[in-house]
């Protein structure tokens, strides 16, 4: 593609003065090769805006003309996204600003007067390896700093990444095996107590198009002593479960569902009191260690819905160590993150942001939140849907704070939990605008939830009469397979 760029604009076949395709010259950045990007947009700077008009043959109501500002200032738009391209200024020094009144500072430092390509980039004080930043990195005012040298190739950049969004799976919970009842003795029994999903409810899911199942475990059950060995019974059905999704091209992310906690000699243990952070990382290691080659893996998901945890052991803290302890052994799989209190998404900003200081030596984190549309968030929907105080855009917006502060970091987020009764079409209206957002924004999902061996619950999407009728929620669910 590069080459055959390269031979349109030597050969003159590519022609910015009437009407043109104005992101041309940045098709080279999609190719990392940003310094033809400078060397492309140069040239046409200089050769066809120099003329005693000022601008080239057809000005396009103003559109040539501002062409040529945003090349000049460092930063020029993606028409239909949200990122920008980065090449070097025609300036020393630039001040924008915004309607909200904030302001971006660009500056431009040459090694020599002829320097003209990116040797590097920083914003707001952070160098970056990409060639483009997204707008909400900018909206609340920035400065840029551009070093250019003479020699193209010397910026050191990652590959290409702002618009290569792959569409991901949508899917369910199989709720089961971390169901736990009072009368149980310990942890129960494997699959008499409590059960795993079966391969007829793979099977059903796959037959509806939803292939990214969650699985939840229990911490207690997989291994039943503090730096134990894990319980063979469980590890091996889990890793049946993996090779019979991959056999469906189904994937799963296998979700420790134990809240921050976990039951030791009959007493509940918050991570970071008797049971400390090193006893949840040598756990993720000793996991890890069994499934890293396992086909079907979606993912490591750390722990469920954290919450109220001391403040003398942030979950932040907490979770680094079980990144670290995972990556001892995995460096490929994707590990899932889930927010602080109880994942929520709307107040994510507020309880979860210091997540974006978590480090990946495989940069390949996952972070996942939740969203209930009931008043209080519970998921329980205790009352009606006006007595909930609903209305069919509260999950987009409660959803919102979680997706900006995605795109303000660069992050992959999942949604691992949201839900609705089938018993007033108003909630469906809900679960399908909020499933239309999540699909636009490329963030994925998981329903909360299917599983055999619920009884009444209101959210459970669980076919009935031995799989052949549908719940009232597929309707709504099948329209969304994967992202756009």
């Amino acid at each position: 593609m590069a080459d055959r760029l390269t031979y349109g604009f030597e050969k003159e076949l590519i022609e910015l003065d009437n009407e043109p395709g104005f992101l041309s010259p940045f098709i080279f950045s999609h190719c990392d090769r940003p310094g033809q990007t400078a060397k492309y947009v140069d040239f046409i700077r200089k050769n066809h805006f120099s003329r005693a008009t000022g601008y080239p043959e057809n000005e396009d109501s103003g559109a040539m003309g501002a062409w040529y500002i945003f090349t000049s200032i460092g930063f020029f738009p993606n028409a239909g996204q949200d990122f920008y391209y980065l090449l070097p200024p025609a300036f020393s020094e630039v001040t924008l600003t915004m309607e909200n009144g904030k302001k971006i500072d660009i500056k431009t430092v040459k090694s020599t007067p002829e320097a003209n390509y990116i040797e590097s980039v920083s914003l707001n004080g952070k160098l970056l390896d990409r060639t483009w930043i997204r707008h909400a990195e900018i909206a609340k005012g920035a400065t840029i700093v551009y070093h250019l040298t003479d020699k193209p190739g010397q910026w050191s950049i990652s590959p290409f990444e702002a618009s290569r969004r792959e569409p991901q799976p949508f899917g369910v919970n199989l709720a089961g095996a971390e169901f736990f009842h009072k009368k149980m003795e310990g942890v129960g029994r494997f699959n008499k107590d409590y059960h795993y999903p079966t391969t007829d409810e793979l099977d059903y899911w796959k037959s509806k198009g939803l292939t990214l199942i969650r699985l939840p475990f229990k911490w207690e059950r997989i291994q039943r002593k503090l730096y134990g060995e894990l319980n063979r019974e469980e590890m091996d059905y889990i890793k049946f479960l993996l090779a019979e999704a991959d056999k469906r091209d189904m994937q799963i992310l296998i979700d420790m569902h134990n809240y921050g906690r976990r039951k030791d000699d009959g007493k509940d243990r918050i991570i970071g009191d008797s049971l400390s952070i090193d006893h949840f990382a040598s756990a993720w290691g000793s996991i890890s260690r069994e499934l890293k080659d396992c086909k079907g893996l979606y993912g490591y998901g750390l722990i469920n819905e954290p919450h109220d945890m001391l403040a003398s052991t942030p979950w932040v803290g907490i979770a680094q160590a079980a990144i670290d302890s995972i990556r001892k052994n995995d460096a490929k799989n994707a590990i899932v993150v889930g927010g602080n209190h109880w994942s929520s998404a709307e107040r994510w900003k507020l309880v979860s942001d210091d997540l974006k200081n978590l480090r990946d030596p495989s940069r390949n984190l996952i972070f996942e939140a939740h969203c209930y549309f009931d008043e209080d968030g519970s998921g329980i929907y205790r009352r009606s849907y006006e007595e909930e105080k609903a209305h069919p855009y509260i999950g987009v917006e409660r959803m919102r704070p979680f997706v900006e502060w995605l795109k303000e970091n660069d992050f992959r987020g999942l949604v691992g939990e949201y839900g609705v009764p089938a018993d007033d079409e108003r909630w469906l209206e809900c679960l399908d605008n909020f499933l239309a957002y999540l699909s636009a924004e490329g963030v994925n999902g998981t329903y909360w939830a299917a599983g055999a061996r619920w009884n009444r619950y209101i959210l459970s999407v669980h076919p009935e009469d031995n799989y052949r009728k549908d719940k009232p929620q597929m309707k709504v669910l099948m329209k969304y397979l994967r992202t756009q």
